[in-house]
């Protein structure tokens, strides 16, 4: 399996509505905006809005680590407008690519989640190689929990997260090349449930 520094890739990913892009510093202000917003930190133990700084902080590390490794947390855009962040990242804490995602609030109840970790998980095991991908999730947020186990991922133990004893983990299992075709079809099939079932999203909103 080709190392996590070593792997190739064409930048820009699409799921059916979805584009997905590295970030760039033209994305602050949106990032600011979106971490500022109490319903997106509401489900920390700390349910405090980040600064501009730690924003700032915050877009330097997701560039530094594309810069690093090729890869990382992708700006989410849909009909053209920037909706969030999401993809996977090397875990220093835990075995396995670290997968994670933050949508606009604007955004959630129309199926984005759903088909943007679906997206993220077909890049990152078919292109990646990637055999194990965790999904960290507080339990003041089941909405997030309810995402990944659409998309494959089941509980795996509770863990400790920047101090907080109330982290929940999901794993994806680990894949064998004959899943990967079949993961492929998977997470296609989803995007076009996402799509199907928006209304119904609606009442059960995607939240991340």
């Amino acid at each position: 399996m080709i190392s996590n520094n070593d792997i190739p890739t064409k930048q820009a990913r699409r799921t059916d509505r979805l584009l997905l892009r590295p970030p760039t510093i033209a994305d602050l202000p949106f990032l600011t905006e979106l971490f500022a917003r109490p319903e997106l930190v509401a489900h920390r133990p700390v349910p405090q809005p980040d600064s501009p700084e730690e924003s700032a902080a915050r877009l330097a590390k997701d560039m530094a680590h594309w810069k690093e490794h090729g890869f990382g947390r992708f700006a989410v855009l849909a009909k053209g407008e920037l909706i969030g962040f999401g993809g996977v990242t090397v875990s220093n804490e835990f075995d396995g690519l670290n997968l994670s995602y933050h949508l606009d609030p604007r955004s959630w109840g129309y199926g984005y989640a759903t088909e943007l970790v679906s997206g993220i998980l077909s890049f990152a095991v078919g292109e990646l190689g990637a055999r194990r991908i965790i999904g960290l999730v507080r339990p003041a947020n089941p909405a997030s929990r309810r995402v990944l186990e659409k998309c494959g991922f089941g509980f795996e133990r509770e863990v400790m997260l920047h101090g907080a004893p109330t982290t929940s983990t999901a794993s994806y299992p680990e894949a064998s090349e004959q899943t990967l075709k079949a993961w492929h079809c998977l997470t296609r099939g989803l995007a076009h449930a996402a799509l199907l079932s928006a209304a119904k999203l609606r009442s059960t909103e995607d939240r991340p």
